[in-house]
């Protein structure tokens, strides 16, 4: 299904194996989207600084200390203010549904967790951007309530 009035996102993709990268980049491609990937926050920030275009999305895989991702979240918003943060964890939920919304973070997928989950996920956002409003979704790992 090509995505809601040709509009495409640009997503900044984050994570340190292989074979993740791999397969968000051929799902996310396959959606229509265009994908940068990045093996460590370090590139990417090298990367940002050059960045000729908004991002849309950073989709950042985060295994660390709780103190560390929170940190590396708020400088990524910091940033890059216009950037729906998506955060794919494989540990509890690392950042307070309080402070989620003040740091830019759009859901948590927790890891493991179903492709179909991202993809419905890209879909709502693209959507959202399409239609110039903000859907407020929040995928498995955080509850706004």
């Amino acid at each position: 299904m090509p995505v809601k009035g040709n509009y495409r996102l640009l997503i900044f993709l984050i994570a340190d194996e292989p074979i993740v990268i791999e397969t968000l980049q051929e799902l996310l491609n396959g959606l229509g989207h265009e994908v940068v990937t990045f093996n460590s926050t370090k590139d990417v920030f090298d990367d940002l600084e050059r960045a000729s275009q908004p991002i849309d999305i950073i989709l950042i895989e985060l295994k660390m200390t709780k103190g560390e991702d929170i940190k590396i979240i708020k400088e990524l918003h910091q940033r890059y203010p216009e950037a729906d943060i998506i955060i794919m964890t494989d540990c509890a939920p690392i950042i307070s549904s309080r402070s989620a919304d003040s740091d830019g973070v759009y859901a948590c997928l927790n890891i493991p967790f179903r492709l179909v989950e991202l993809e419905l996920l890209m879909r709502l956002i693209t959507e959202g951007r399409a239609d110039f409003r903000y859907i407020p979704y929040v995928a498995v790992g955080i509850n706004r309530a």
